[in-house]
């Protein structure tokens, strides 16, 4: 009975400090305006302050003090985020099985890979989940916090003119079966795949493995030679 006790008691003081974190968070760095260019589909674009929401709007203001202009996510091809001293694409996703989100892209190719990330976010509600992990609520679906603390991302891939992007892997916990998903994703690139089925590329690999298939595997219908790498 005791034991239990300390247990609850113990999981209960590091639910309240993730919470003091998560907050001190959403009031600090991810709450902030960014430098940012907005690109809509009418060919037009705005550049100023603004800041992805997790409803899918962007708020956006020319300077700071000006009044705030919400864009929602399908007036908007792509959103250019200052953030860490560099410049990042946002592109709000159809994901298979599962609700849009704004996805920060990392490759682009043959292969575009995504992955969902907080920065330049604009957190409206935290919430705590039981079990593996604790997840960030408000509709931001993607970023969840392990059972260490780390956090876990996850990551997407697309072929071009694809409806909606592929969760391939997740980094930080227990996911799918990378070898299985990422050989049958990849099958049109023999001899990656066999890179993969001997685990020289593993879910920890995933930038390397789509920037190698956009370069070695474009337009190949026999197996390519792809380089040792490990």
């Amino acid at each position: 009975m005791k034991n239990s006790q300390t247990t609850a008691m113990s999981f209960a003081i590091r639910t309240y400090g993730f919470l003091l974190l998560c907050f001190a968070l959403v009031n600090t760095g991810w709450a902030q305006n960014k430098h940012c260019t907005i690109y809509l589909k009418d060919h037009t674009q705005v550049t100023g302050l603004g800041k992805l929401k997790l409803d899918g709007q962007v708020k956006f203001k020319a300077n700071e003090g000006d009044k705030a202009t919400f864009y929602q996510p399908n007036q908007i091809d792509q959103v250019l985020l200052n953030e860490n001293g560099g410049t990042f694409t946002y592109q709000y996703k159809e994901i298979q099985d599962g609700s849009p989100e704004w996805m920060k892209l990392i490759l682009t190719g043959k292969v575009n890979l995504y992955t969902n990330d907080l920065a330049g976010f604009s957190m409206n509600s935290v919430s705590v989940g039981m079990g593996t992990g604790m997840g960030m609520g408000g509709g931001f679906g993607g970023v969840t916090f392990g059972g260490g603390g780390a956090p876990v991302f996850h990551y997407y891939v697309e072929h071009a003119g694809d409806p909606a992007v592929y969760k391939i892997t997740s980094l930080g916990t227990i996911s799918k079966n990378f070898k299985r998903a990422a050989s049958e994703y990849f099958k049109d690139c023999p001899a990656l795949v066999a890179k993969i089925q001997d685990k020289t590329f593993t879910k920890n690999d995933i930038e390397e493995l789509v920037r190698l298939y956009n370069t070695m595997c474009i337009g190949e219908t026999s197996a390519p030679v792809v380089p040792e790498t490990k």
